[in-house]
């Protein structure tokens, strides 16, 4: 028996599946992101959301690989911001860096098994380097480092809410059967 060739109608069916897939997660992080930045309560701590796409992130990251997230991050923002109205706002320099930065991490403690981290260790860590990174910038941005007074009480936001996103992320991967939820 042969292998289909990359022109064949079975490996055509298989790339219009994925890129289906593909943009269902995306409309879905999209989904997500507008939601939390229109309608869902604002935390009582300026700068802390609970960041709830960044499950979707990473169900793309365990589904998919490191291009497919990296996408996924950037469009969702660029989408999220141009549809609330942030667009190449300092809020959206936040967001895309610091999303880029929280995906290639989580990205890389995922491929790299010796890590030995779950995936609610992976969302933690992402969640943490998304905080300091937004920080950083902040800080950048303002000419002062007095937002890193706020660094305690957000790393701690953002402990709980990796946790709970990675948990939830852990539980749709199993699921839906994206793939090794354990690295």
């Amino acid at each position: 028996m042969s292998t289909p060739s990359a022109d064949s109608p079975a490996v055509a069916a298989g790339g219009t599946r994925r890129l289906t897939q593909l943009a269902a997660l995306l409309a879905a992080a999209i989904a997500i992101w507008l939601v939390e930045a229109t309608l869902l309560p604002s935390l009582p701590i300026p700068g802390a959301k609970f960041g709830f796409a960044n499950v979707v992130t990473l169900l793309v990251i365990v589904g998919y690989g490191f291009s497919e997230s990296a996408a996924n991050v950037v469009l969702r923002v660029l989408v999220g911001s141009l549809a609330v109205g942030t667009l190449l706002s300092p809020a959206f320099v936040l967001a895309i860096c610091a999303g880029t930065a929280a995906a290639c991490l989580m990205y890389g403690l995922y491929a790299w098994k010796g890590a030995g981290l779950s995936l609610i260790g992976i969302s933690v860590a992402g969640s943490a380097v998304h905080t300091g990174v937004q920080l950083l910038l902040a800080a950048l941005l303002l000419g002062t480092w007095m937002v890193w007074l706020q660094a305690p009480v957000l790393l701690l936001v953002a402990a709980a809410t990796g946790c709970f996103n990675g948990l939830v992320a852990w539980r749709l991967v199993e699921r839906l059967g994206l793939g090794d939820a354990t690295p």
